[in-house]
């Protein structure tokens, strides 16, 4: 799938679990399957408009929220200084996991 998938994916789990959801709660709540909404989550599900409208609903906001990568303009810099700030406060697990992920 698409790299603009995996983002949204992405940004629904964090969503999601931000306002406490299960994936099953939410999937239900936007009438989808709960298999459908995990290959959402992986990126690799498509979601229809429909399906968004239903996700940013539940999770309450515009459909135009959910799909708002204003993140994305960045520049490398600007990622680079987010992200050491994000660390600089991150606990021990979360450091060994971004080690671990980012490691060549």
């Amino acid at each position: 799938m698409s790299d603009i998938n995996k983002i949204l994916g992405a940004r629904i789990r964090k969503l999601r679990k931000e306002a406490n959801f299960t994936q099953e709660e939410l999937a239900e709540k936007a009438d989808i399957s709960m298999k459908y909404l995990g290959e959402i989550e992986r990126g690799r599900g498509n979601p229809t408009l429909k399906n968004i409208e239903g996700l940013a609903s539940v999770l309450g906001m515009e459909a135009s929220e959910l799909l708002n990568f204003g993140e994305l303009d960045k520049s490398d810099q600007e990622l680079r200084d987010q992200v050491i700030e994000w660390l600089k406060k991150a606990d021990t697990a979360t450091l060994r996991f971004v080690y671990m992920a980012l490691k060549p």
